[in-house]
């Protein structure tokens, strides 16, 4: 072989690697920076990133600041999206295999000059982000929107896109932003408007019963082609996730009574392919509906619907975190011992510690599920009657119902237990306790509920345990036959 022909072959098994290495990192998207000046604010030690996915759920990435001012952090991407990165900077907007340099200087924390990819992009989009243009002052009477005043709520609601439209055209007249930007921060505005008309539908009760708020939306102007645009493919507005859920056809109650909980989600399946007609939002939907049964830490549910998550979900930015999400579940979830250990420490030497140990010895050798109510909270006390039921189908069996009144007045706590009859281990809780408990449990929202096996070790807790919820009747029975094993595995020994 001569040297020229040598010197190809070099050469294309260079270009040849480069390629299968650039090829290798398409998905991995790097952000470094350096920080000047870190002795002008010694609390900045790292950056946070947070990129959003399905359902809202939020994957975090840390980067230290290194002894010389840098940092780096870099994460898997499947699709071009906003992410947040905090402190200082807020939002950016990366694409998979971008590779993003920032210089921050704390003594001015109003500027960052980006360079690399997406460079001019994300230094418009700091203004935007760090300046007053992303955000709207429209103030909004909420009693009425709570008495079911509709128009009060399309007034505050059109009033604020407004504002933010009047915000975004003086942002386009100051930086003139690429197009990419121009469709951002138009999708940005649209998922604002249309989560809070969604939402406050929702809390002002002006939808029908077992009607989903979709129909509500769906009668604004523009509604079609603004979904369409926020959901496409191209530049994903990560706020679009909050609107999602609000999206889903309603299931009609008539025809899912009796039904399993399965043959629900089989229905609910075939309704979603047949009425929604935009094809990333069909597949953003049907892949909800896994997210859900991950949220509920039902690892097993997914794996029973496996064969349909393949056959409906092949977009990787939806495939991906949800696969990793399950990943999670199904094999980080801490054991009843892990958590009650991590949860005795966290309450430890708290009155919090006082309630849940007073529990556990009152119902001892029994499965426990705790319900954490207030009087003041309407949910809570909408789902009693069916927490009531569901003790009903467990009397006689080893489960005792506890039910935790947080945050509230004794008075009012005394009169709604007589008002509703209410039955079940009743607990009251004055504010420091209630504090305590919150605090210490991490509770950010009520109605919360537990599970304890008879061992006294606290299985599982959340939001998504409600008396309602199939999910909760399934482990309640997976504790119960668990504890039936032991019993008989002590005899046998």
């Amino acid at each position: 072989m001569n040297l020229s022909r040598l010197a190809c072959f070099l050469l294309a098994t260079t270009l040849f690697c480069a390629c299968k290495q650039k090829n290798k990192n398409r998905h991995r998207t790097v952000i470094t920076g350096t920080v000047a000046n870190r002795d002008h604010d010694t609390s900045i030690t790292a950056f946070t990133l947070t990129v959003a996915d399905l359902g809202g759920n939020p994957t975090t990435y840390t980067g230290h600041i290194q002894i010389d001012g840098t940092f780096k952090i870099a994460f898997e991407q499947f699709i071009a999206q906003d992410i947040t990165l905090t402190p200082i900077v807020k939002k950016m907007i990366t694409h998979p295999g971008d590779s993003i340099h920032i210089d921050l200087d704390l003594k001015e924390m109003g500027n960052a000059k980006f360079s690399g990819d997406a460079e001019k992009l994300n230094a418009d989009l700091f203004h935007y982000a760090n300046e007053y243009y992303s955000t709207s002052n429209t103030d909004m009477d909420t009693i009425k929107v709570r008495d079911g005043d509709l128009p009060a709520l399309g007034s505050y609601c059109l009033n604020m896109r407004t504002a933010l439209q009047n915000n975004r055209e003086e942002f386009i007249e100051k930086f003139d932003p690429d197009e990419e930007l121009l469709a951002w921060t138009k999708n940005f505005i649209n998922a604002q408007y249309y989560y809070k008309y969604a939402w406050y539908t929702v809390v002002a009760k002006t939808y029908r019963p077992g009607v989903s708020p979709l129909e509500k939306l769906e009668n604004l102007s523009g509604f079609e082609q603004d979904i369409k645009d926020l959901f496409n493919q191209k530049l994903l507005c990560a706020d679009a996730y909050n609107v999602l859920p609000f999206l889903a056809p309603a299931m009609d109650k008539k025809l899912i009574k009796g039904l399993s909980p399965e043959q629900r989600k089989q229905l609910y399946l075939v309704k979603i392919k047949k009425e929604v007609k935009n094809e990333e939002l069909r597949e953003l939907l049907i892949g909800l509906t896994f997210y859900y049964d991950l949220v509920e830490n039902d690892a097993d549910e997914f794996d029973r619907r496996r064969k349909t998550f393949d056959q409906n979900i092949k977009t990787p930015f939806i495939k991906q975190p949800l696969l990793r999400f399950y990943e999670t579940v199904k094999y980080n979830t801490p054991t009843p011992e892990e958590l009650s250990n991590s949860i005795k420490e966290q309450i430890k030497n708290t009155p919090a510690q006082g309630i849940l140990d007073s529990i556990k010895t009152e119902h001892s050798g029994k499965v426990i599920y705790i319900d954490v109510w207030a009087t003041w909270c309407g949910p809570c006390k909408a789902q009693m009657f069916a927490s009531e039921k569901l003790a009903q189908k467990y009397k006689g069996k080893k489960v005792d119902f506890v039910y935790l009144c947080i945050g509230s007045k004794h008075g009012a706590w005394l009169s709604t237990l007589q008002q509703m009859k209410l039955s079940g281990s009743q607990y009251f809780c004055n504010d420091e306790q209630s504090e305590s408990f919150m605090r210490g449990l991490g509770i950010k929202g009520i109605p919360y509920h537990l599970l304890i096996n008879d061992k006294g070790q606290v299985v599982e807790m959340g939001n998504y345990l409600g008396p309602e919820d199939a999910v909760t009747m399934r482990k309640i029975d997976k504790l119960l036959k668990k504890g039936r094993l032991h019993v008989m595995q002590q005899i046998a020994s």
